[in-house]
C-alpha cells in the first residue's frame, strides 16, 4: 500500500474428516508510527462447518527493540460470539547464517 501502511490477509480451509470443514480468514492493516512503533487492526474468524459465520476483531501496538526482537500488546473481542482477550508478547527472529 505505502511505505508505512501494510495490508496482510490469509484464507484457509481445514477438513478433519467430518462435516463440511471450516473456512478461516484474516485481514490485517498495519501502520508504522516511526521506525520502532507500529499499530495494527485485524478482523478475523471462520465459517464453521461452512454454515456458522464467526467474526472477531483485534488490535494492538508493537515495539521493535532491534532487528530480531519485537514486543507487542494486543486486545480483541468477539463480534458474533462472546470472546475477549488481552495479551503481551515477544517475537524473536532467528536467522540462519549464510556461507
Amino acid at each position: 500500500m505505502s511505505e508505512d501502511i501494510n495490508l496482510g490477509y490469509n484464507i484457509g480451509y481445514d477438513y478433519l474428516g467430518t462435516g463440511n470443514g471450516n473456512l478461516t480468514y484474516t485481514l490485517a492493516l498495519g501502520k508504522a508510527i516511526n521506525d520502532k512503533w507500529g499499530l495494527y487492526a485485524e478482523p478475523y474468524g471462520e465459517l464453521f462447518d461452512m454454515e456458522e459465520f464467526i467474526l472477531n476483531f483485534d488490535a494492538g501496538i508493537t515495539y521493535l527493540l532491534n532487528n530480531n526482537i519485537q514486543f507487542d500488546f494486543s486486545f480483541g473481542t468477539g463480534i458474533t460470539d462472546r470472546m475477549n482477550y488481552v495479551a503481551l508478547g515477544v517475537s524473536w527472529l532467528m536467522e540462519s547464517q549464510k556461507n
